[in-house]
């Protein structure tokens, strides 16, 4: 019995050791291929929840001055490009400065459109 235990142990410390060594990896990659499947969604009409929402919010910070589908194309490429940087871990101040301000755009809906949130 005592074998099996001590088994258990160095398989658990084992364990702990690969995700203590990869774990922000694996988040990484993990957020990036979330980010890069919202984003393909975006690319093909309808297929996304958020797309009105997101047109709507992008039309009033720009004004009016971007037509929906090209802000929903421009919110896609953002987004892909986001996930494709996270997966890849390439340029990843870029990536990381896209990621914020894609949160602050993320976060806009909840005061222009608070009953919708």
């Amino acid at each position: 019995m005592s074998n099996l235990w001590s088994l258990a142990d160095a398989i658990d410390a084992h364990l702990t050791r690969w995700m203590a060594a990869q774990g922000i990896r694996l988040l990484r990659i993990s957020l990036g291929i979330v980010f890069l499947w919202f984003g393909a969604l975006k690319f093909f009409a309808g297929l996304s929840p958020a797309q009105d929402l997101a047109t709507r919010t992008i039309s009033m910070l720009t004004f009016g001055r971007i037509a929906p589908h090209t802000a929903l194309l421009l919110l896609a490429s953002w987004e892909c490009l986001i996930g494709l940087g996270l997966i890849l871990g390439v340029f990843m101040r870029a990536t990381l400065l896209l990621l914020w301000v894609q949160m602050l755009g993320t976060i806009t809906p909840l005061i222009f459109f608070p009953h919708e949130t």
